[in-house]
């Protein structure tokens, strides 16, 4: 049986694991947004030019 301190290890290193994921993941969605966003911007301005 894994002693205390081994759950903590593996608890610390799937967290970790879950966050070296999901923060790159979250900027690359955060960025293809704000492309689309201005793409939405820029085909607006121009139907009301």
């Amino acid at each position: 049986m894994p002693e205390s301190f081994e759950y903590v290890v593996a608890a610390y290193g799937i967290w970790t694991g879950v966050f070296l994921l999901y923060v790159p993941l979250m900027k690359r969605k955060a960025r293809i947004l704000q492309q689309n966003i201005d793409a939405l911007r820029n085909r607006d301005s121009g139907i009301t030019d």
